[in-house]
């Protein structure tokens, strides 16, 4: 059997131990506590001030955005300003280069041509209507020794026609090729469409005058088809342009 002495010093021993790691429990638990609060508090510190800091970069970055967002913007402005005042230039310019063109072109091609009578005027009569007109000396210098007056004019004065009709043509052909970027799509294609037509009823008209013989047959279908749409194209360029113009003014 065990002594009595000894067990009680055995228990002793036993509860001095639970004493103690008792004490070094809740001195752990207190350190462990007071830790944990010293991170909770630095990492929300921390936290904190790597929070603010993220949204300072944050609200820097947004302003530079904005910045360049207003730039961008400004830019597009400007151009597009820029771009509706050359297109308010170009566009009335090209009309008015264009209407020359079609009275010409239409004056020359029509089926009804007016001359003067020559041979019923004196000299004097005679001399004072080609100083106002487009023959060259040389021309006046035929007139005034051939006989039939009349025919020899209107051969001559069909190249001078010629020349002006094509002059006013390509005067408007070469405006468009320099400026018709200028024009929306819709209008360059109404404006091609009108120039074209012309275009091909002054070359057939041309070719017939070239080749004009008694058994030469006169080809009009180019000069019957300007004289049939040229109106009606005409009226619509002049409408679209219109509607184009004050409807980008409102």
């Amino acid at each position: 059997m065990i002594p009595a002495q000894m067990t009680e010093d055995f228990s002793s021993l036993i509860l001095a131990v639970v004493g103690y790691l008792g004490g070094a429990a809740v001195i752990l638990g207190a350190l462990a506590g007071f830790a944990y609060w010293l991170f909770k508090l630095f990492s929300e510190k921390w936290l904190a001030a790597k929070f603010e800091m993220q949204m300072v970069q944050h609200r820097h970055l947004q302003a530079q955005e904005l910045e360049r967002l207003k730039f961008d913007i400004q830019g597009l402005l400007d151009r597009r300003i820029k771009l509706q005042q050359k297109e308010f230039e170009v566009v009335p310019a090209a009309l008015d280069l264009m209407i020359d063109a079609y009275v010409e072109g239409r004056s020359f091609t029509s089926p009804l041509q007016s001359y003067p009578d020559l041979g019923r005027m004196n000299d004097e009569q005679l001399e004072e209507f080609l100083s106002g007109g487009p023959l060259l000396e040389w021309q006046r210098n035929e007139l005034r020794a051939t006989r039939d007056r009349n025919s020899y004019y209107q051969g001559a004065i069909f190249w001078h026609r010629l020349h002006q009709a094509r002059g006013a043509l390509q005067k408007f052909q070469v405006f468009f090729l320099k400026n018709k970027i200028f024009m929306p799509p819709d209008l360059q294609e109404k404006f091609s469409e009108l120039q074209n037509l012309l275009f091909e009823a002054i070359l057939e008209r041309e070719l017939n005058e070239e080749m004009k013989g008694p058994r030469t047959p006169q080809e009009r279908e180019k000069q019957k088809k300007m004289w049939a749409d040229g109106e009606r194209l005409r009226e619509d360029l002049v409408t679209r342009i219109q509607d184009h113009l004050w409807g980008e003014s409102a």
